[in-house]
């Protein structure tokens, strides 16, 4: 038994270029789950435990003006655990501070250092900013003409990603929240926010109460902690890629049990008659199974372990993107024991598994048949007769090359697999990277106003206002589509006067809100839902249900939102048609109760959000490249191995070193760009797929984008990627055809 495991892996060392690439798919395989699951597994449970220990709500709300509002506050808080919020809005040199008063039961600050103010000079901020701009605890800044002394960095717990309440995403350079003392916060002017934070009372049946608080009109704005970007979006993030993650395994080792079943099936091939003389001594068949086995899972192991360590180095660059983007103090890799044995046993299981396939069905025939040398060649099917016709066709140089392509069907398979990921991952990344730009410029096209500015009632229409503001009303809404989706957004009504804003459609025509009867919705409602020009879509409003005539969709204006006229707008929610709570306006407010949105800071926002994007766009090019060059490597390696006999005795027949690698070696270019023109366009319906799937999963529209400058970009990187493989072969051909002789012609005798 021991002279029989110490021949078998004699036979397999000698195949050190395809142990390598085995290993190496493994290592791959692991990299690509390891590199996202530790910046998942340790940071999904900190994030529970973070919103537990610091009271994080459960819902927020706000409440009619005419609500009796005691007496509901009363019947919420029989269930529920109730804290009024409040925070100003202080605009100071391009900086916003949200200052608000020390929590006292919900959304408590995390402190990291130093303490809660207790003095009116003092202040406590958040630690983005604080790094961002060089300050420590004992300095001073001014904030609203009050000198303040810094005692304590913190985080909020329900503000987990920088979106205050009712306003836009923040950049941590430019904004940061602030506590105060109670004095402090009443002496300082600012635009300010109120609403209610509550949590379920243990024992409440959260889902019925839910259910409950949603169909109360007394309501005039309420959401549940799952639907708050501000405090759920990292959770959100983390879970798209866990599935990212999931993904990578699922799909990278199914090519690499591929690989593995191809390489055992090659091997018995070419040692069948050791086999057979193993058989005939008298091992059995799972004797001489035994050390392939062996090898496959010391292989798979190994590989699996180093993309471990790999991935756990290589998860400090989500870490450091996750600290950048979110405000929650405990970022840290880690990872489940779950996910270990998830990531390690799976690939090994399933190339012991597939050794187990390829070998052992084999040694079960019986001894003469193993021993036998000679191959029963594959039938002659429809589809290769057919190529073999045309090739016929084709001139003499080509007619060698391709008919060494089609002998062998598994390389032509893996070159088809590798040209595929190749194209869909560097399509998703050129997405990825265009989506950014295409949201700016949707967003900001046609958007002809400096400030947006939204009041928190209702105000008459001033006619001489017109020629600098144009004037709005706004509702929260929920839409149903024809085929029973349902999304919640915002449902502005146009006013008819002004140019402050103007939405075009994708024919460059302009679009007239205030004069359609109907609604206009975004080319990103359009796509995720599957609304179109002419349906008929339901809108509740006010727990009113209203049908109303889909008449156009807009390539600009906010991905979430959905126009009407004003007039119409004014008659669902029964209001005066001359009333209006916001304003797009040129001119700033100085109403302080107004919440006031920049065109700068609406700008900042969006390129805010093209920071995850633009990374995701990289690991998915780093791991198209990776895979590529891996597959392509295979491909080359397979056809170099089956072709020796044929390159040495072309040698000896006279051909130049140069003819042999054209027939035999350099065969597979005609096909690479074959191949890639019938994979674009199944790539790009899956990646559009994909994109929209993700779109729905996290809220944000990624617009599918491509322009033929990418597909040449592809082919290139494909091509080089293959001449640098096709170069790497060659040098060693080369090597090894110098210098033969006679003998290398088999005898026949």
């Amino acid at each position: 038994m021991r002279y029989l495991n110490k021949h078998v892996y004699r036979l397999l060392k000698q195949n050190c270029g395809y142990t390598i690439l085995l290993f190496l798919m493994v290592v791959l395989t692991s990299f690509m789950y390891f590199f996202v699951e530790f910046s998942v597994d340790r940071n999904q449970v900190r994030i529970q435990e973070y919103a537990e220990t610091q009271h994080l709500e459960d819902f927020r709300f706000q409440l009619q003006e005419d609500t009796d509002r005691s007496r509901v506050l009363e019947k919420i808080h029989t269930e529920a655990i109730i804290e009024e919020k409040r925070f100003k809005k202080v605009t100071q040199i391009s900086t916003n501070y949200y200052l608000l008063a020390p929590p006292q039961m919900l959304n408590v600050p995390y402190l990291l250092e130093g303490r809660l103010p207790v003095a009116s000079t003092e202040v406590a901020l958040m630690l983005q900013y604080m790094d961002n701009h060089a300050l420590t605890i004992g300095d001073s800044i001014t904030i609203g003409n009050h000198n303040l002394t810094i005692v304590g960095s913190m985080f909020l717990p329900d503000y987990q990603s920088f979106i205050p309440f009712n306003d836009l995403k923040q950049d941590y350079n430019q904004a940061t929240f602030g506590v105060v003392t109670p004095d402090m916060y009443h002496m300082i002017n600012g635009q300010e926010e109120r609403y209610y934070a509550a949590q379920f009372k243990p024992g409440v049946d959260s889902g019925s109460a839910e259910l409950r608080l949603s169909s109360d009109p007394a309501f005039s704005y309420l959401a549940f902690d799952s639907g708050l970007e501000s405090s759920t979006e990292p959770l959100i993030a983390i879970d798209s890629n866990q599935s990212l993650a999931h993904s990578f395994l699922f799909l990278f080792t199914l090519i690499t049990l591929f690989i593995f079943y191809m390489f055992y099936t090659r091997f018995i091939r070419l040692h069948r008659q050791d086999f057979g003389c193993f058989k005939a001594l008298g091992y059995t068949a799972r004797q001489i199974s035994c050390a392939p086995l062996v090898y496959s899972l010391i292989l798979s192991t190994a590989g699996g372990l180093v993309g471990m360590v790999l991935g756990f180095f290589g998860s400090s660059v989500l870490i450091q993107m996750y600290a950048q983007m979110y405000s929650f103090p405990f970022w840290e890799r880690g990872l489940e024991l779950r996910s270990i044995l998830f990531g390690l046993w799976i690939p090994v299981i399933g190339t012991v598994l597939v050794t187990w396939m390829a070998i052992f069905p084999f040694l079960r025939q019986e001894t003469f048949y193993v021993m036998h040398n000679t191959i029963k060649p594959l039938p002659n099917g429809r589809l290769t007769a057919a190529f073999q016709s045309v090739i016929g066709l084709l001139p003499e140089t080509l007619r060698l090359p391709l008919r060494v392509v089609l002998r062998k069907w598994n390389a032509i398979f893996l070159s088809a697999t590798a040209i595929f990921l190749m194209t869909l991952l560097f399509i998703m990344s050129a997405s990825l990277y265009q989506s950014s730009g295409v949201a700016l410029e949707s967003q900001t096209t046609g958007m002809n106003y400096m400030y947006d500015i939204r009041y928190p009632d209702l105000r008459e229409d001033e006619a001489t206002s017109h020629g600098t503001s144009m004037y709005y009303l706004r509702q929260s809404v929920q839409l149903i589509g024809v085929d029973g989706q349902e999304f919640s957004g915002e449902l502005v009504g146009m006013d008819n006067q002004g140019t402050q804003v103007q939405f075009m459609n994708h024919e460059n025509t302009l679009i007239l809100p205030a004069e359609l009867d109907g609604i206009v919705v975004s080319e990103a409602t359009c796509r995720l839902y599957g609304i179109q020009s002419g349906d008929t879509v339901q809108l509740i409003i006010n727990h009113q249900p209203h049908n109303v005539s889909v008449r156009e969709i807009s390539r600009n204006g906010e991905a979430d939102t959905i126009y009407t006229s004003k007039t119409q707008l004014a008659r669902w929610m029964n209001v005066s048609p001359s009333m209006h709570n916001g304003e797009y306006s040129n001119d700033s407010s100085q109403d302080s109760n107004a919440r006031v949105v920049t065109a700068e800071n609406k700008l900042a926002a969006l390129r805010s959000d093209a920071v995850s994007s633009q990374s995701s766009a990289v690991i998915n090019q780093v791991a198209g490249i990776l895979v590529g060059f891996l597959l392509i490597y295979l491909v080359i390696l397979l056809n170099v191995q089956d072709s020796q006999k044929d390159m040495h005795i072309l040698r000896l027949l006279g051909y130049s070193h140069r003819d042999i690698n054209r027939m035999l070696v350099d065969v597979y270019k005609p096909l690479f760009v074959l191949l890639y023109m019938l994979a674009v366009p199944f790539a790009i319906l899956t990646a559009r797929a994909i994109l929209r799937m993700i779109s729905l999963q996290t809220g944000d529209y990624i617009p599918f984008q491509i322009h033929w400058w990418i597909l040449i970009l592809i082919l290139t990187i494909i091509l080089l990627q293959y001449q640098l493989v096709v170069s790497l072969f060659k040098r060693k051909v080369f090597k090894q055809t110098k210098g033969l002789g006679l003998e290398c012609i088999p005898s026949h005798e």
